[in-house]
């Protein structure tokens, strides 16, 4: 069933594309002039700068993620030393042998 809303999606995106271009492709004819080969060479064009434009709002993007991601990173990681140093010896050894215990644990369910 979804295989068949993909697919029903994917071709009703291609042919709507399919149309916006045809019909942009003769409106460059009509206004500018030109012949079917130009008017081609012109939508070709600009779907190069389009998608390169793209490209570079993505590269700027994850260029922004990255740093937020490192940020939020830096955040957690002075949350968590803090945390860690208010702790009691004792609860410092509690909480590695739990943290130990719950590894193992997992490991010995995963590969058993």
């Amino acid at each position: 069933m979804f295989d068949v809303v993909y697919e029903l999606l994917v071709s009703l995106t291609q042919t709507l594309f399919e149309l916006f271009e045809y019909s942009f492709e003769h409106l460059i004819e009509y206004i500018f002039h030109t012949n079917h080969h130009q008017s081609e060479i012109i939508m070709i064009n600009m779907s190069f700068f389009l998608a390169l434009l793209g490209l570079y709002g993505l590269w700027r993007g994850l260029f922004r993620l990255k740093r937020n991601l490192a940020i939020i990173w830096w955040k957690q990681k002075k949350s968590i030393v803090y945390y860690w140093r208010t702790l009691t010896t004792m609860q410092k050894i509690k909480q590695v042998s739990i943290y130990t215990f719950g590894f193992i644990s997992t490991l010995f369910l995963l590969f058993l």
